[in-house]
């Protein structure tokens, strides 16, 4: 006698007895697969994966980039306010040109980072497919215009 479905511990996919398929000849075509095949979907899944990973780690390293670079912006921002202050308070000409040197100096560092954080948002990779629609759409209204300039008149 067959044991019970509770006590048989075999997935209900694996049993001879299972009412889904009664014997392998019932399975058609798609159903019966090639493990060569498999393999070549197993390896396709690990390759997909691991780019996955890669551009996972990729992302996370360029969102503690971003947050050490606006700590070091919002940093250097208060730092120029305090120099703006102390040109105010500042009693020597020395003393104001340091400032303003030092001022300058701060002023082309945010320049600096913020176009570094710009550079890395902005890539040819995620505007490509917005240029090419552009284009493609552009054309297609060009000449759509010409057509009907040519119907009208």
């Amino acid at each position: 006698m067959p044991p019970s479905p509770e006590s048989d511990p075999t997935p209900d996919h694996e049993r001879q007895d299972s009412p889904l398929v009664d014997s392998p000849s019932q399975l058609t075509a798609s159903e019966k697969t090639d493990p060569a095949s498999e393999v070549a979907h197993t390896d396709a899944f690990e390759r997909l994966l691991g780019d996955l990973e890669a551009s996972f780690q990729s992302l996370k390293e360029r969102y503690q980039q971003i947050k050490q670079a606006q700590a070091q912006q919002s940093a250097l921002q208060r730092r120029l306010e305090a120099i703006e202050g102390e040109l105010q308070t500042a009693q020597s000409q020395l003393q104001i040109t340091e400032l303003k040197k030092e001022a300058q100096q701060i002023l082309h560092q945010l320049e600096a980072l913020s176009v570094n954080l710009e550079s890395r948002l902005i890539n040819w990779e995620s505007l490509r497919e917005v240029f090419w629609q552009a284009v493609r759409f552009a054309g297609l209204g060009i000449v759509v215009g010409w057509l009907l300039r040519s119907c009208v008149g």
